[in-house]
């Protein structure tokens, strides 16, 4: 089974995913961090499929720690999601020149973002599948 890294301080707004990682039976194991530095770590240990990113952390932002991640050997290709309260002009734009490949914003579509996971998540289990 594939490994999510949740990267999310607002204890409310982790719950939501969490929930909808369980009612929606997203084939994934979900990890969680609360702050920038610990996703870092996080990822280089788990090495998760995907990483989903809040832009507003209590240490670093998420797109510097997007921007770290892709300095790094073993994570820069681990796909980043942002899930961000930002809804600004540009705002997209900084999360696609950080590396982040997808960008959700809050107050979260959770059945829009469930499809997406199952999808990227299916994608990646046929393509692990064929390399058998």
């Amino acid at each position: 089974m594939h490994r999510v890294l949740l990267v999310e301080d607002n204890e409310l707004n982790r719950t939501i995913i969490e929930d909808a990682f369980e009612f929606d039976s997203i084939p994934a194991e979900l990890a969680c961090a609360e702050n920038g530095c610990q996703a870092i770590e996080l990822a280089q240990s788990l090495k998760p499929a995907l990483i989903l990113m809040d832009v507003q952390l209590p240490d670093l932002s998420g797109l510097e720690v997007a921007r770290r991640l892709q300095q790094i050997t073993t994570t820069r290709n681990i796909p980043v999601w942002v899930v961000s309260a930002h809804a600004l002009k540009g705002d997209e734009e900084l999360a696609f020149e950080a590396g982040c490949v997808e960008y959700f914003t809050k107050p979260l579509d959770v059945a829009s973002l469930g499809e997406k996971l199952k999808a990227f998540l299916n994608q990646l289990s046929q393509s692990d599948s064929n390399h058998v």
